[in-house]
């Protein structure tokens, strides 16, 4: 409606809506313009997250996935198997070209081919071949997401990851 009343298709106005064209939002902006640059993990709450015992087994492979893959939760909860090539030389990658269950990245058009740590195919290898069936009661397909919800498999990770990180720091 916005659109069409930005583009004259429509006379009739609402007071109370902001009046801008599809894509032409203003982006995102912190409160605090600081925070960003001070929220940083350290080394060892970083290793404490991808490898203490204490931290469910599924949540440190989501953890390795954002801190040695650099991506952010949500990308990490849309990576199913089949985006994981390990053949690639001289590391595996890992494409991410969506994120959730599916959906668009946020910033549109950055599909990227993320290069997969020593480190990273290490735990991605366990969590395949021994951990997933543990968890979910059967071996992973390669349509399965890598890290998918407790709940319903057939679904990706939820949007809580920031609490649950908070906690099992």
């Amino acid at each position: 409606f916005n659109d069409a009343i930005a583009t004259g298709r429509v006379t009739m106005v609402n007071p109370f809506s902001l009046v801008v064209r599809r894509g032409e939002l203003p982006p995102n902006m912190d409160a605090d313009p600081t925070w960003r640059s001070n929220s940083v993990y350290s080394r060892e709450e970083a290793t404490a997250l991808m490898f203490d015992a204490g931290v469910p087994v599924d949540r440190r492979v989501a953890y390795a996935l954002q801190f040695l893959g650099g991506m952010r939760p949500n990308e990490a909860a849309g990576r199913r198997f089949r985006d994981w090539h390990r053949d690639r030389a001289p590391l595996g990658m890992l494409l991410v070209a969506t994120q959730g269950e599916g959906r668009k990245l946020k910033v549109e058009g950055r599909t990227r081919e993320v290069p997969v740590h020593g480190v990273l195919a290490e735990l991605l290898l366990e969590w395949e071949h021994e951990g997933f069936a543990l968890v979910f009661g059967r071996p992973p397909t390669a349509d399965d997401f890598i890290i998918p919800s407790r709940a319903n498999i057939t679904k990706p990770r939820s949007k809580k990851s920031l609490e649950r990180m908070k906690k099992d720091l």
